[in-house]
């Protein structure tokens, strides 16, 4: 019987299985799972949809498409920017998104909500309101990017 390594030079090129090939394209349940999470929010914060569609939004590809890194980044810009306190409900449940995606089995979801909203919004008022709700991952990445006091 043959080497189990040799078995690459015994089977010839055309027989073999082809090699799946990525191109730098988010696998489809990422591109799934950002577009749900924007239903979620735009659910939660009416108004960020029109924030989302406005025209000034970089973080939507021209045809449309994004990632979670982009949608964490534009709710970081609108939540902050809030004029007035999101309401307990609100609250809430913007925390269980947060809690959900910082204790992700997913990388790109946990490094997203990480780098792109929670580093994002530290040291805001919005952040301050948030606070009490969020997980212990989720806190320790607001409290190490807070400014100096």
């Amino acid at each position: 019987m043959a080497s189990p390594f040799l078995w690459p030079v015994l089977v010839p090129y055309a027989l073999r299985a082809p090699a799946p090939v990525n191109l730098g394209v988010r696998p489809h349940k990422m591109q799934s799972s950002a577009h749900e999470l924007l239903l979620e929010l735009a659910a939660l914060f009416p108004s960020f949809q029109e924030a989302w569609d406005a025209e000034a939004n970089c973080n939507r590809n021209a045809d449309g498409s994004f990632n979670l890194a982009g949608l964490w980044a534009e709710f970081s810009d609108y939540f902050i920017a809030q004029p007035t306190t999101p309401t307990p409900e609100q609250l809430r449940k913007l925390a269980g998104l947060v809690n959900r995606g910082i204790t992700s089995d997913s990388n790109d979801e946990s490094a997203s909500v990480s780098a792109c909203f929670l580093e994002n919004v530290a040291g805001s008022i919005r952040a301050n309101e948030l606070k009490a709700l969020l997980v212990t991952q989720a806190l320790a990445v607001i409290n190490k990017w807070e400014p100096a006091q």
